[in-house]
């Protein structure tokens, strides 16, 4: 999305979501702004800069201070917000598929090679050996 993102996460029991939130939001941000600073885009630098101004927390330009989180318990729920995350897109009109939109790990459920980030379609890391259900529920061609 444009202006946010959505991410299913799975937190070890030593570690907490805030904390692994807090250090993705450092990294990028710390990349993100190097980049821009490397490419001379000053007016977007100015542009966060302003936005980041509004906010209470003064240590980032890129991202806004909070963050949702909700605890996902069974196979159904998390089925519901990867449905939810993967037709967001089309939802806002930017794209009339969920595939459609580049940054989305439908691709990476539709078998599309041209990913920008690995994601565990298998949900190995939930403990499964493979998708429980099958095919994802937007794939009407069968494959």
């Amino acid at each position: 999305m444009p202006n946010h993102f959505h991410i299913l996460v799975k937190i070890k029991k030593d570690r907490s979501i805030s904390a692994i939130i807090g250090n993705m939001k450092r990294h990028t941000s710390r990349s993100i702004t190097k980049y821009l600073e490397s490419t001379h885009q000053t007016d977007m630098l100015d542009k966060l800069a302003r936005e980041a101004s509004k906010e209470p927390a003064d240590d980032s330009r890129i991202w806004k201070p909070r963050f949702d989180c909700l605890v996902l318990r069974n196979e159904e729920t998390i089925r519901q917000k990867l449905e939810y995350i993967h037709f967001n897109p089309v939802r806002r009109n930017l794209t009339d598929d969920p595939i459609g939109w580049r940054y989305s790990s439908a691709r990476n459920y539709a078998g599309l090679s041209d990913v920008p980030l690995e994601v565990d379609i298998n949900w190995e890391s939930l403990g499964y050996i493979r998708i429980p259900s099958g095919n994802p529920p937007w794939r009407t061609d069968g494959a």
